[in-house]
């Protein structure tokens, strides 16, 4: 890890023997994310990896656990939910595997300028 707590990126890295890090596509006050190929389905998703601190750590459980909730009631995918495919801890961080999307959520409400 890094001195803010990030893990530290590696791209070619394979995590769990199956996402292999492609390149670092965002950064926040959370941790990082990154472009990934899952190895199993030959696609691209998006691994957000949370900072090794416990407080995020909370956070990120309270976001697994609220968009497994939604992703379940949204079983054919009416209602536009990112969709969260796998989370699992590796070398002490949290990791949310999301499919990848086209944008953002704040490089689309920029582009709309900011009316959600």
């Amino acid at each position: 890890d890094d001195e803010h707590f990030d893990y530290i990126i590696n791209p070619g890295e394979l995590i769990l023997g199956r996402y292999q890090i492609k390149e670092r596509i965002g950064k926040g006050s959370f941790g990082q994310v990154v472009r990934a190929e899952d190895m199993e389905t030959r696609r691209d998703v998006a691994v957000k990896i949370i900072k090794s601190k416990k407080p995020f750590l909370m956070q990120a459980k309270t976001e697994i656990e609220l968009l497994t909730h939604l992703n379940d009631q949204d079983p054919d995918d009416q209602h536009n939910v990112v969709r969260l495919l796998a989370h699992f801890m590796y070398r002490n961080h949290q990791c949310l595997v999301f499919e990848m999307l086209s944008i953002n959520l704040y490089e689309l409400l920029k582009n709309t300028q900011f009316a959600g």
